[in-house]
């Protein structure tokens, strides 16, 4: 193939377009079609699966390009399309493979519903022409690899992204109180995916009060806006620079998501987070803004020691030092614990979806002793005490 770059994948749709289909070809296809929970037949769904994963000239061109207007590759393309459409032109539709579970709630089988799409579509072209138009409009709407098919991602140790299989379900419309909060993180993430000035953000403040929630909430918003969140921890922080540098050729907005955030004075990783958030030699992309959640507003730590002197010849210069990394981010958002009648008003919130028949004096009762004993009145406590109704037995009493 001449567009489709020379890797396994491309290799792999030579064999399905020359029908030259090997036990381990045949082993893979089935695994695809179990993971993804896809119906239809084998070799168009492989296909399709492989033709989304690849990222190639062909499908960033569609994907920076919204126009449609690509050019001269068009024609090379198109080369590429006659050996796709062989597959689907001898593809037996009565050949289905059913998978052994049901399409289930989680990121695989969400993907899976798109790789079907794209193959029924293919599979219903009348020529090359009709294969390439399918997957422009494809690439052009979703883009090409992890990124076209999941929307949340992890960092793995050796600095490689890796989609998200189960996602938090997490909505605004799910956390109560914190009008205000949401409102200011919604509006600079929409200025954000609007391509408009937007700040990074803190969240901080005390623990269970909903940070986390609220920054996962937003995936569940805007991804279908080109949003794609991914979480990193502190220890892989060195990997930004490579991470940053790839994302900033994609055609997406990417949420580096940096949850529970703080430094030890041992601890050095935050030097390279300032350097990416501001002052580096190269900018961060325009497509790429950093979200933190923190119980700290000062995310360095440091001691009365050091507020002393402590044997620190420029106290002032390393106290600000570590006071800065807080002062780059833009918007900061304060989440305070709620008080008594707050933390009721939660609890009634989420049990009327769970409960819609309880006994409220009963329910109150039951949550004012769990918050004595589970560290006080927070979002996490009423939330923790409506699931563990479902779970020990003791229901509140209907009415």
């Amino acid at each position: 193939m001449i567009v489709f770059e020379k890797n396994k994948e491309t290799k792999e749709l030579e064999a399905l377009a020359s029908n030259k289909i090997s036990d381990e070809l045949t082993g893979k296809m089935l695994a695809i079609a179990e993971k993804y929970c896809i119906t239809g037949n084998l070799s168009a769904l492989y296909a399709a699966y492989l033709l989304a994963m690849d990222t190639n000239t062909f499908s960033l061109a569609c994907e920076k390009n919204k126009s449609g207007e690509l050019g001269s590759i068009e024609k090379y393309a198109l080369a590429d399309a006659v050996k796709i459409y062989s597959i689907y032109v001898t593809a037996d539709e009565a050949d289905v493979y059913v998978p052994s579970s049901e399409n289930v709630n989680n990121e695989d089988c969400r993907a899976g519903k798109l790789i079907s799409a794209l193959a029924d579509k293919l599979i219903k072209s009348n020529n090359a022409e009709e294969i390439l138009k399918t997957l422009k409009e494809f690439y052009t709407e979703r883009g090409s690899g992890i990124f076209a098919l999941y929307r949340g991602y992890t960092v793995t140790e050796k600095g490689e992204l890796c989609p998200v299989m189960k996602y938090s379900d997490a909505t605004f419309d799910g956390i109560y109180g914190y009008e205000r909060h949401k409102k200011l993180l919604c509006e600079n993430t929409e200025a954000f995916i609007e391509g408009k000035k937007a700040n990074n953000a803190l969240l901080y403040g005390d623990s269970g009060t909903g940070k986390s929630t609220s920054v996962k909430a937003l995936l569940n918003k805007y991804h279908g806006d080109g949003l794609r969140m991914i979480g990193i921890q502190k220890h892989q922080f060195s990997f930004l620079p490579s991470i940053i540098s790839d994302l900033s050729l994609r055609n997406y907005k990417f949420v580096l998501y940096l949850d529970d955030l703080s430094f030890e004075n041992f601890e050095t990783e935050y030097k390279y987070l300032k350097a990416i958030i501001e002052g580096g030699v190269a900018e961060k992309p325009e497509n790429i803004i950093i979200y933190a959640t923190s119980n700290r507003r000062h995310l360095v730590k440091e001691t009365f020691e050091e507020r002393e002197g402590g044997g620190d010849l420029h106290r002032a210069e390393t106290t600000n030092e570590k006071v800065s990394l807080s002062e780059r981010f833009g918007l900061q958002i304060y989440y305070a614990k709620p008080d008594r009648q707050e933390y009721i008003d939660m609890v009634l919130f989420l049990a009327e979806k769970a409960y819609p028949d309880f006994d409220q004096d009963t329910l109150i009762s039951g949550a004012n002793a769990w918050a004595v004993k589970h560290g006080g009145f927070s979002g996490r406590a009423a939330e923790q005490f409506i699931h563990s109704l479902s779970g020990s037995g003791e229901r509140p009493a209907a009415k």
